[in-house]
């Protein structure tokens, strides 16, 4: 990995450029003649900004660069996004200017949704490049954005990497020495397979989420190919900005057992499992299936275990271990496992959108989203989010529902330029059938769902919540 030597960090900004852009060039980043970075998409970094645009978000802080100092200390190159940034803000690290220079951009679609009548309009996405200079490795740091007209964001408080066996560069609870070259948890010989992460699409600076998925027998709408095709196309289409990979997450399904015989079962009931229970024609107890099928001494610390059920026993489209306080009234960690259940619902819910919506929607309480983004209310207007409720299976339900629950921003949620229910509450006549979406923060800053999924689900390997 490059290493900046400190003369460079309290360096003018133009000094320090060349030297970024010889390292971009050599690791095959985006440039263009010295001292301009390439736009990410068609249009000029920045340049979609109004003349007073709303203040700058901070979303995310990962890793551009990593280099290990023998003192203990260690060197990084700082990847600072968010939303509405302009080409001229500065990262400012313990209240500190850093030099700075942006790096990629991308260009919000408000799909005929006036701006003026949102809390929050992100025009753009900005992703910037710091380099603080050497600090104590495993040491706490805050960083902030000042844009060109002075606003500065809320710190961020982000944690540096102590060596390079746990260095996680994008900030997926994945190490980069994992992403790269694989992991066997207890060494060559063995019970635990090896498991091939960059086979399976692993990338140090890209977000990446593992979820294997095993259906049971005989469920009547079950998930097929253009289900995950929709599922991963929202990932790939987040709003996050990578220094060395294109934008997005990487979502990762493995479900080629397709079916678990064991499981034939009419419910499925997703709670901890009593001393004395067993299955049944009946009902089958969810981690007796994931027991069954489930590697988990190999893949528990990486991946998420769907089981897709006919029904769950007490009802719903699914349900996440996510886990709760003691009172049950919030969320107080991640999750590891989850069900989606579809059988009990009619015809009119048989679509791609919905089977994708529901997988996304349990999924993200695996990340630890909520109903409602900050809160747990279900039905909020402005939340423009899969796992609000009036957004999950709204097109399966009937138009008194969808009057009694509207959504603002309706192209939003359809995904098409101004596709707007009517009065009587009837779907568009034409929209995009397979778009589905998390919260990019534009009704509130709160409310934003990609800049604040937590990765650790994994790490519960097989707890659960109720």
């Amino acid at each position: 990995m490059p290493f900046f030597p400190n003369s460079a960090r309290r360096a003018p900004f133009g000094a320090v450029v060349p030297a970024l852009l010889l390292s971009f060039a050599a690791l095959g980043c985006q440039t263009a003649e010295p001292g301009i970075l390439s736009p990410f998409v068609t249009g000029s970094l920045g340049l979609n900004l109004p003349p007073e645009p709303p203040p700058p978000r901070v979303d995310r802080v990962s890793l551009a660069f990593t280099s290990f100092l023998p003192d203990g200390q260690v060197n990084v190159w700082l990847y600072v996004q968010g939303a509405n940034i302009d080409p001229k803000s500065r990262v400012l690290v313990d209240g500190e200017d850093q030099p700075t220079m942006p790096h990629k951009a991308m260009n919000n679609d408000f799909m005929g949704v006036k701006p003026e009548v949102l809390a929050f309009p992100v025009f753009d996405y900005m992703a910037l490049i710091a380099g603080p200079g050497p600090r104590a490795g495993g040491s706490s740091i805050n960083v902030a954005i000042r844009d060109g007209q002075g606003r500065q964001t809320d710190a961020v408080e982000y944690v540096l990497p102590s060596d390079p066996f746990t260095l996680d560069s994008d900030g997926d609870d994945l190490p980069d020495v994992w992403e790269t070259a694989g992991i066997d948890f207890d060494g060559p010989g063995g019970p635990c397979d090896f498991v091939d992460l960059p086979a399976l699409g692993a990338d140090p600076f890209r977000p990446d989420i593992f979820v294997e998925v095993d259906v049971m027998d005989g469920v009547k709408f079950p998930p097929d190919d253009d289900t995950w095709k929709a599922t991963k196309a929202a990932f790939d289409a987040a709003p996050i900005l990578n220094p060395r990979s294109k934008a997005g997450i990487g979502l990762h399904i493995d479900d080629s057992s397709r079916s678990t015989p064991v499981a034939s079962a009419l419910y499925v009931k997703f709670e901890g499992k009593p001393p004395s229970s067993s299955p049944s024609d009946e009902l089958v107890w969810f981690y007796d299936v994931k027991a069954e099928h489930f590697d988990n001494a190999s893949r528990g610390r990486i991946f998420h275990y769907c089981l897709w059920a006919k029904k769950l026993s007490g009802g719903g489209s699914g349900k996440s271990d996510v886990a709760r306080n003691s009172a049950g009234t919030d969320f107080v960690g991640p999750g590891d496992d989850f069900v989606v259940t579809l059988d009990g619902f009619s015809s009119n819910y048989d679509s791609i959108r919905t089977r994708a919506e529901t997988f996304m929607h349990e999924l993200g309480h695996d990340l630890m989203q909520k109903h409602g983004g900050a809160d747990h209310d279900q039905y909020t207007p402005q939340y423009h989010s899969v796992m609000n409720y009036s957004w999950q299976l709204r097109t399966g339900r009937d138009s008194e529902f969808r009057i009694k629950n509207p959504i603002d921003g309706d192209p939003f949620y359809y995904g098409s330029f101004a596709a707007e229910e009517d009065a009587a509450g009837n779907l568009p006549a034409s929209f995009d059938r397979t778009r589905i979406d998390f919260s990019e923060g534009m009704s509130s800053e709160d409310f934003a769902n990609w800049n604040a999924l937590v990765y650790s689900g994994p790490r519960q390997n097989g707890q659960w919540g109720d």
